[in-house]
């Protein structure tokens, strides 16, 4: 079915965006509605010409530092990961995580869980690899901070590639975090033990320092401009 509209942000070539259709397994007394797989297709396809517009890079022109007193998009500047890679990290350095009163049930009642002690059919339990990854990821930067005296946080780098990225700065933090490391010299020394456990396992495309626009930290949709 074709849909009329004036809005050319809502249309992806000829697929409208928001072309809906009942779902099947609704109660057709109370149905309930859904995105037509064409329009699924399409909202992909355009958050990906988003994504190419706003691809990361490796240098931040001063214009777009929130200090310029410019309107600048929200950037982070990290190392992004795929949403196994801490566990994998995790599990290869044996790093142990204590655990607490309150989970300790849901952990078999054991005082410390061992990642070396997870099977790869374990890693297939999505249920439990929700609550790993977030330890994880944890436990690595808990370990990466100490290794380089380093602020860390977590992001969420805009890409379909990468699931989370760890962030050392945004240019909003720029010029308060980056000071001292670069004052002592000790950047790059920090920089190159970062780069190893991102790319620790890695098969793929190196990952490298980049500057990301953030997913979360800025109002993007698949019904606006791709501008």
């Amino acid at each position: 079915m074709r849909y009329s509209t004036d809005n050319p942000a809502l249309w992806e070539g000829d697929q409208y965006l928001l072309e809906m259709e009942v779902d099947p397994t609704s109660d057709p007394k109370k149905p309930r509605y859904r995105y037509t797989e064409k329009a699924k297709k399409a909202q992909r396809a355009k958050w990906q010409r988003l994504m190419n517009n706003r691809k990361p890079r490796k240098n931040l022109p001063q214009r777009l530092l929130a200090s310029s007193g410019n309107r600048v998009p929200y950037l982070l500047y990290g190392w992004p990961f795929k949403k196994d890679h801490m566990v994998h990290y995790a599990r290869r350095h044996k790093l142990i995580y204590p655990t607490t009163k309150n989970n300790r049930a849901a952990f078999g009642g054991i005082e410390e869980f061992h990642f070396d002690s997870l099977t790869d059919d374990d890693m297939k339990d999505e249920s439990r690899m929700v609550s790993y990854r977030r330890i994880a990821a944890s436990l690595v930067i808990t370990r990466l901070i100490e290794a380089t005296g380093f602020h860390i946080e977590l992001g969420r780098p805009f890409s379909f590639d990468y699931d989370e990225m760890l962030v050392l700065w945004s240019n909003h933090t720029f010029e308060e975090y980056v000071a001292m490391p670069a004052h002592l010299g000790l950047f790059e020394k920090g920089k190159a033990i970062i780069d190893a456990a991102m790319n620790e396992g890695n098969t793929g495309k190196k990952v490298e320092l980049r500057w990301w626009w953030s997913w979360d930290g800025n109002d993007m949709s698949v019904f606006e401009s791709v501008d």
